[in-house]
């Protein structure tokens, strides 16, 4: 599990060096962590430790993580559903089509997810109806469809989007205590 947990932290490692300090995993005393600023990837339930980052920089440099984690507010809506091998296929394959941000629209309601390009899309246009969903409220909200993409480890496994309010983070959990914390777009 060690390695698909570092593979999924490394998503959201910050690639550029012009902010150092996220360039690394850091280790906080009962999880580790990864962000780019905009989302945050995190492995739960790990013995307690000594914080430290995976590059050996000093750990103090790392943002305060826990503003995101600990302060989201009540969940308001829960889907619960997986992706399998072809509709992630058809995603990764959205995702390279281009190369800059991809806001779209994620609506949560009853039995699917739907995901549609977003009007800052020009040259993209989809709506993607994922069936194997089950929510329990109804939500609307813009997300980059990478950094969606990125939270899915697997195909065929299930997991879990907890929405907690318009500008809240979307909360993004599978079966291996690895979680994603995805800030929205902004809407224009």
């Amino acid at each position: 599990m060690k390695d698909k947990a570092t593979e999924y932290l490394n998503r959201a490692v910050y690639k550029d060096i012009s902010r150092p300090s996220i360039q690394a995993i850091a280790r906080r005393a009962n999880d580790r962590v990864a962000t780019d600023g905009h989302r945050l990837h995190r492995e739960t339930d790990l013995p307690t430790a000594t914080p430290s980052l995976s590059n050996g920089d000093d750990f103090n440099t790392y943002p305060n993580v826990g503003l995101v984690i600990d302060s989201l507010p009540a969940l308001q809506s829960t889907c619960i559903g997986m992706v399998s091998k072809s509709q992630l296929k058809d995603l990764k394959a959205l995702c390279k089509l281009d190369r800059s941000r991809l806001p779209c629209e994620f609506i949560f309601k009853g039995d699917k997810l739907v995901i549609k390009s977003g009007d800052s899309l020009k040259n993209i246009k989809f709506e993607y109806e994922l069936l194997d969903f089950k929510c329990d409220g109804e939500a609307n909200v813009v997300l980059d469809l990478r950094y969606f993409v990125d939270t899915i480890l697997e195909a065929d496994k299930q997991f879990t989007i907890e929405y907690r309010g318009e500008g809240y983070a979307i909360v993004i959990k599978n079966q291996l205590n690895l979680e994603a914390y995805v800030m929205p777009c902004l809407r224009h």
